[in-house]
């Protein structure tokens, strides 16, 4: 797996700030809280496809998860799902920097 960089840190950008509803991910259930730092996988693949190729997207949202920067809600495979920023996440934003463990493996091929 070739993670980007530059489709991780854009990954990590879109979710930024943003937030989904707890109600949208389950429909019919209410009272759900806000997720904060949230984005639908959809919206974040269809932005980051215009762009970029699908295998480095796939990739680099692969590696987001694995790593723990991504966190998922919902099931995968239902249309309704989405990605929140973890704590790691929002500290690589603020520094503006991944830990040096992560760029080696921007690095490999």
């Amino acid at each position: 797996m070739a993670a980007s960089e530059d489709i991780c840190w854009e990954a990590l950008t879109k979710a930024h700030g943003e937030s989904v509803s707890g109600d949208w991910l389950k429909a019919g259930d209410q009272g759900e809280r806000l997720i904060k730092n949230a984005i639908p996988i959809r919206v974040l693949e269809s932005n980051l496809l215009l762009h970029h190729n699908r295998t480095d997207v796939e990739d680099s949202l692969q590696f987001l998860e694995t790593r723990g920067y991504l966190v998922l809600h919902g099931s995968r495979g239902f249309s309704r799902c989405a990605y929140s920023l973890s704590e790691a996440a929002i500290t690589v934003l603020e520094l503006g920097l991944f830990p040096e463990e992560e760029q080696k493996a921007f690095g490999e091929p």
